[in-house]
């Protein structure tokens, strides 16, 4: 890699930010926010209080779709059989139809970031999923190496422990009666996870001679994702850490910070 860094104070991620108080809707405007790309489903942003972010002027995104929830439902079905190899089984299972269902979210998000009119935020509801793998395709557009990229996505346990403090995570309700040993795969994420959704995207987004995913894949003419399987192995310090944290009152948004090997993005330099 080349040493060079992400500029700081362009890409974060988030949970939900739908139900921010005032004070926290004016720590994210002091962000200099120009899009936010929202991954949450139409039944999702349906349980909204307030459409503050449409009307924010932050460039807010989203998209009407509905995920197939069916596996999760019959699962939860009868919560006294469920155990964590169930529960990380259906999970990898979920991250393998994400790439495809979220295709059209996350070639916006590349768009905005290329675009470069401002800091750019995706969230979905937990902060988790949705926006790891989203995550993990801008970071592997950027040449860090896959290892890296993972070490990476696994800092979202961080954020999911933050976020469940604040008590805006859409999660702590449901899942607080559930054992420990099946809470910790559901409410946090795992290797095998983001290893699933990448398996899925070199089997359904096959890359070019360059190892760039193109067209009716997940980036779109001119920005491309590079193929996770290329780039050399380098020590996860060298490349990737969280950066800083902001407690919007309701809520925790992360910046993330990469030294890379530029593949695309140039704004982001």
């Amino acid at each position: 890699a080349d040493g060079r860094s992400v500029r700081r104070g362009m890409f974060y991620r988030s949970a939900s930010l739908a139900n921010l108080s005032p004070q926290g809707m004016a720590q994210l405007q002091a962000l200099h926010i120009g899009s936010i790309i929202d991954l949450r489903s139409t039944q999702e942003r349906r349980a909204d209080t307030s459409n503050w972010l449409a009307a924010s002027g932050q460039g807010y995104w989203a998209r009407d779709y509905s995920p197939d929830n069916s596996g999760f439902a019959a699962m939860f079905g009868d919560p006294a059989k469920l155990t964590a190899d169930s529960v990380r089984s259906a999970m990898a299972q979920g991250y393998r139809s994400m790439p495809k269902m979220l295709a059209p979210s996350y070639r916006e998000l590349f768009a905005r970031l290329v675009a470069g009119k401002g800091a750019v935020v995706v969230n979905c509801t937990a902060g988790k999923d949705r926006t790891g793998i989203g995550t993990a395709l801008v970071l592997t557009a950027l040449g860090v190496p896959y290892a890296t990229v993972r070490e990476d996505f696994l800092l979202s346990n961080l954020a999911v422990r933050n976020t469940s403090r604040s008590g805006d995570n859409g999660l702590a309700s449901q899942l607080a009666a559930l054992p420990r040993e099946v809470l910790v795969p559901l409410a946090g994420v795992e290797g095998p996870y983001l290893d699933a959704a990448f398996d899925q995207i070199r089997a359904d987004f096959r890359p070019d001679s360059r190892g760039l995913w193109f067209g009716r894949g997940l980036s779109g003419e001119g920005t491309g994702c590079r193929s996770a399987r290329a780039g050399p192995a380098a020590p996860p310090h060298a490349y990737i850490r969280l950066g800083e944290s902001y407690d919007l009152q309701d809520t925790v948004i992360h910046e993330a910070q990469a030294r890379h090997e530029h593949r695309g993005l140039p704004r982001l330099l």
